[in-house]
């Protein structure tokens, strides 16, 4: 670390040591990653040393967004109970008008599966019908195209899955997959191909 002799030095404020501390740490752990010669061991104890740098990132954080989350925790109780009021009371209803006697003709209710969108919301007797939208009302687990919905699973989704799976089964047995035994301290982002 440099030594200041200037004079009364002004005392380090704390974000800025730290901030100094990660740009020296990330910069030693590149050196690591790309020292041909880096041990298991040797690697390993420079990931708990980044791995503490984060934690105290995350508390000096926290120390600094504390005031903000009070205003924030504040303003959820004050309306989130209402705004839950009117999603279940949506919810019931909306659950009933498809329960209820159609009074308005054909516009709206249950459609034929394999359905298209467009027939339902741009049909010809409301072409641009704002107020209509096909959507999922239910899913069968069991029945469920997986193979149809690959295309719209985000690489998010699927690290979840492929987590949940290992963490539930204990078992690193997915196809498509490939596993690595890690340090706890380990920042190994999955990899979606």
């Amino acid at each position: 670390m440099p030594n200041d002799m200037s004079h009364n030095p002004a005392p380090p404020c704390p974000a800025t040591a730290l901030r100094g501390r990660t740009a020296r740490w990330c910069d030693r752990a590149q050196a690591l990653a790309a020292d041909p010669g880096l041990t298991q061991d040797g690697a390993a104890k420079a990931l708990d040393h980044l791995a503490g740098l984060q934690a105290d990132l995350a508390e000096a954080r926290l120390m600094h967004t504390r005031p903000l989350q009070a205003q924030l925790d504040l303003a959820e109780r004050r309306y989130k109970p209402a705004e839950a009021a009117v999603t279940e009371a949506r919810a019931a209803l909306s659950e009933a008008f498809l329960r209820a006697k159609p009074s308005i003709g054909d516009l709206f209710g249950h459609v034929p599966h394999g359905t298209r969108a467009d027939a339902v919301v741009l049909d010809d007797d409301a072409p641009d019908d704002p107020t209509r939208r096909l959507r999922p009302l239910s899913v069968t687990r069991a029945l469920i195209d997986l193979e149809a919905l690959r295309p719209y699973l985000s690489d998010e989704a699927i690290r979840i899955a492929v987590a949940n799976h290992l963490a539930d089964t204990g078992r690193a047995d997915v196809k498509g997959v490939s596993y690595a035994a890690l340090p706890a301290a380990a920042e190994a982002p999955c990899k979606i191909y």
